[in-house]
């Protein structure tokens, strides 16, 4: 009978994530949330709003960020967006694709400690496969060269009569086609103000809070301004986070996570497809 932590071969059993059941989904959230805002654990039932916990946008991106590393998921930002209930996020974690294809600890299991037989054939047995192949292979050899020479006897036909092969022509070498032009960005009016985003600290800490401001001229008071986020091999994605215009038609607002890496940010007007510069943050 094999011991935990033994060598099974391919699976390391103490290396397991634990299974993303509805239960052990539900009992790490309560743990994160009493954790994160000071909620009774009773308190967290699947039909209880986030907002009623006290859990605003930053706080769901933290709890995201954590409960997909205890379960070794990786949730996205428009799933984290959707998050409205307990329930939400539950069910986003137990049903994730990664989990559903996960092989439980308790499903590999030794039966025995006889060895399995090997399936390959012996070394005497592919000897003798290979000594008849050999044979076989001569016999054949022998009667396709006298089959051939007798038509050749026949037929009257010598090697000068043979009409001699047709030369290889040379492949003509392919030529090399030069890369389509990249389009231009479309000209920028310099007499018609941009938006702005100011650069914050490149570097912040996991869980640091880092301020998005600057300006978008011709909204007016009151635009709202969806924050976007965006790693070096993905889309650009809503981060759940938005900012809104003051009468000056400056914006501030605040985001983190926890997720390590560098991380690009900018704010779309989604109504006019208008966008700010992007700002570059190493997160860690």
């Amino acid at each position: 009978m094999l011991q935990r932590g033994e060598n099974l071969g391919f699976l390391d059993v103490d290396k397991l994530t634990p299974m993303a059941t509805s239960t052990a989904v539900h009992e790490a959230l309560t743990d994160i949330l009493v954790r994160l805002v000071d909620c009774e654990a009773d308190e967290v039932a699947p039909s209880t709003p986030l907002r009623d916990l006290g859990v605003d946008s930053l706080m769901t991106v933290e709890m995201a960020d954590e409960i997909g590393r205890r379960f070794d998921v990786y949730v996205a930002d428009e799933v984290v967006d959707g998050y409205r209930t307990v329930a939400d996020v539950v069910r986003s974690v137990a049903h994730h694709p990664s989990t559903a294809a996960r092989v439980p600890a308790t499903a590999v299991v030794a039966s025995s400690s006889e060895p399995l037989p090997d399936p390959r054939p012996s070394g005497s047995r592919l000897a003798g496969a290979a000594a008849v192949m050999v044979v076989v292979g001569v016999v054949i050899g022998g009667l396709i060269g006298i089959g051939g020479s007798a038509l050749v006897d026949a037929a009257g036909l010598d090697e000068a009569a043979l009409p001699p092969l047709p030369s290889a022509t040379p492949a003509p070498t392919p030529t090399s086609e030069a890369p389509p032009p990249e389009e231009e960005p479309a000209p920028v009016d310099p007499d018609v103000p941009q938006p702005t985003l100011q650069q914050p600290a490149p570097r912040a800490a996991p869980g640091e809070r880092i301020e998005l401001a600057g300006t978008f001229p011709g909204l007016g008071e009151g635009a709202v301004l969806q924050v976007q986020a965006k790693e070096p091999t993905t889309e650009w994605s809503d981060f759940p986070v938005t900012a809104t215009t003051a009468a000056d038609e400056t914006f501030r607002t605040l985001v983190f996570t926890t997720r390590t890496g560098e991380r690009r940010f900018r704010l779309v007007h989604v109504p006019t497809g208008g966008t700010t510069p992007e700002v570059v943050v190493t997160i860690g």
